[in-house]
């Protein structure tokens, strides 16, 4: 029988729909798992195709099949078009205080990797600015236009912070501020700002100076993300596995030789490896089109590398390789130190429990980190 998790992935990959629903579960939870991983419309997008090309009309399992998708893909459409409009505004803000950056992850890449943007689902809006000033001062600005912040301390381990608005009755925009590529340590150091800057791409749909990473530092950060997240245990999406097909669709030539280059040059082949290998496990090789001269210069970098990809999920070792990532004793100490004992407001963040005080927080913290090292599955907070 095919998983509700599979299920998905092969309707999108081009599965046989007839095949793969009469060995599915029933369409309501379907849809909800569809949900879930953010592909809501990728696989409506694949049944309306579907139907285009059968030539025959329904029968009653399908027929609510596809209602719950259009449903939910109508709503998805909507979701995209707040975080947009939410977009616009984050970047007049940007423009008024003169303050340069770059859009990351979902809102970015749904501009020009796919077909409709609302094809790419997001939960927030993610943008990256040149330093830690920088980001204080955007804030300051968005938190006079409506926003209210939360900003975790701990400068080695937090390196973003939130802000949050609510647009409608209980419907919240959040935004990421970002002053390094990555929230993570491991990662964090691999680019400046001006170089990506320097590569950037403009998003004109959003904006006469909305820009975004450009296609090789976009497929890295998607890799860097997939592994930071895999890092800490946390469930992968669907969403995230796809954006390498999407990826694959637009790249050019250049756009290949020139993601190899820095993910040779930065140590990072066996990252973006892992990840490729992941996406085609899930879609398919042939679904997942990428060069095969790009796959073995990859795994042939990788080999050279110090961290070892096959131990991404391995919590113990990453929290290693993070630590010593810290390039001075001095800097690995304050590391270790925030790591232990981090301040109430970090930890709140993290678990998303502002409600609880510094001990009960802590219990929090030694459960999880208890769990992690015994390897056993975490929440996603």
């Amino acid at each position: 029988m095919i998983s509700s998790l599979d299920w998905p992935a092969s309707v999108i990959s081009g599965g046989n729909l007839d095949k793969d629903f009469a060995g599915s579960q029933e369409p309501r939870r379907l849809m909800m798992e569809a949900e879930r991983e953010g592909v809501v419309a990728l696989v409506y997008a694949r049944l309306l195709l579907s139907d285009e090309t059968a030539g025959s009309p329904r029968d009653k399992s399908r027929e609510l099949l596809v209602r719950s998708f259009k449903a939910a893909s109508l709503q998805g459409v909507l979701s995209s078009m707040l975080l947009e409009s939410e977009t616009r505004h984050l970047l007049s803000v940007m423009d008024q205080a003169a303050i340069p950056g770059l859009l990351l992850k979902g809102q970015a890449i749904a501009q020009w990797a796919y077909p409709d943007p609302s094809l790419r689902a997001s939960g927030d809006i993610d943008v990256l600015v040149a330093t830690r000033e920088a980001a204080d001062r955007l804030a300051r600005q968005l938190c006079e236009s409506g926003y209210e912040l939360f900003q975790p301390s701990g400068d080695l381990v937090a390196l973003e912070m939130m802000l949050r608005r609510e647009v409608t009755p209980g419907v919240w925009v959040e935004i990421d501020l970002h002053c390094r590529v990555i929230n993570s340590p491991l990662f964090s150091e691999r680019f400046t700002f001006d170089e990506l800057m320097l590569e950037s791409i403009a998003l004109p749909r959003l904006g006469a100076n909305a820009r975004g990473l450009g296609p090789a530092h976009a497929f890295i950060h998607a890799c860097m993300h997939w592994a930071a997240t895999l890092a800490v245990g946390a469930e992968i999406r669907l969403k995230w596995l796809y954006d390498i097909p999407a990826f694959a669709k637009v790249f050019s030539a250049s756009d290949w030789q020139r993601l190899q280059q820095l993910a040779v040059d930065r140590g990072l082949a066996g990252v973006c490896l892992s990840m490729i290998e992941a996406s085609q496990d899930t879609f398919g090789a042939d679904f997942v089109a990428v060069p095969a001269e790009l796959v073995e210069a990859l795994r042939a970098a990788a080999q050279h590398e110090s961290l070892d990809v096959s131990r991404l999920r391995d919590w113990r070792y990453m929290q290693m390789q993070a630590f010593l990532a810290q390039p001075t004793a001095r800097l690995r100490a304050r590391y270790l130190w925030q790591r232990l004992w981090p301040s109430r407001d970090y930890m709140a963040y993290l678990y998303g429990r502002p409600d609880l005080g510094y001990a009960g927080l802590i219990g929090i913290r030694i459960k999880t980190a208890f769990r992690r090292f015994l390897g056993l599955k975490v929440s996603d907070s």
